[in-house]
């Protein structure tokens, strides 16, 4: 992951720059996307902020330091429990990127969970009920526009796949494809017959 150095002579921008590259060569078996990176890079970064506001060097960092950052998420913050938990994955990564390099004997923020959620289980209920499919479905244009074509065949893959907005926003399809080799392609996830009837609404 990192050069061979002693910890002391390494800056917090030698770190971020081989953390990157660590990322890249270990994360998704070295099939890491650039969002994950960047995200990667932009928390280890806040938590080297953090480090650098207490004088702290980030390899000198011990299991309490790595609560009391957690102490910083939850209460000056204020993030929420599935923010908290993915920065402190992402700093546990940084250093188990630096004890497999030797910087470090032990990584100290193994075993440090985020704050639990004391929420409505109601309130954890992130899809459409039918009711609200249908509305959402009448409420979108109905020319047959390139436009109007497009934004209703995105709503109807991302309501039957579940599909995330990120995932519907690098969604590419190449020229040239027929209407055949759609209909099988989409059928291999879903009623293609109950899509195209849709989108040509």
């Amino acid at each position: 992951m990192l050069t061979q150095t002693t910890p002391n002579d390494l800056t917090p921008t030698d770190l971020l720059d081989n953390f990157a590259k660590f990322v890249r060569l270990d994360t998704a078996d070295g099939n890491a996307a650039d969002d994950t990176v960047k995200t990667y890079a932009c928390t280890v970064k806040q938590f080297f902020g953090w480090c650098n506001s207490l004088r702290l060097h980030p390899l000198e960092a011990t299991r309490d330091d790595i609560k009391l950052y957690r102490r910083w998420l939850v209460e000056i913050q204020a993030y929420k429990c599935a923010t908290i938990a993915l920065k402190l994955t992402v700093v546990r990564r940084f250093y188990t990127g630096a004890v497999e390099r030797g910087l470090i004997l032990a990584n100290p923020a193994l075993g440090i969970k985020p704050p639990r959620e004391n929420i409505d289980p109601a309130e954890r209920i992130n899809y459409l009920e039918e009711a609200e499919v249908t509305g959402l479905l009448e409420s979108l244009p109905t020319e047959n526009t390139i436009g109007g074509l497009r934004d209703r065949f995105l709503v109807a893959v991302m309501v039957l796949e579940g599909c995330r907005t990120v995932e519907m926003h690098r969604a590419s399809i190449g020229g040239g494809l027929s209407e055949a080799t759609m209909k099988c392609r989409i059928s291999q996830n879903f009623d293609c017959v109950s899509l195209l009837a849709f989108i040509k609404y």
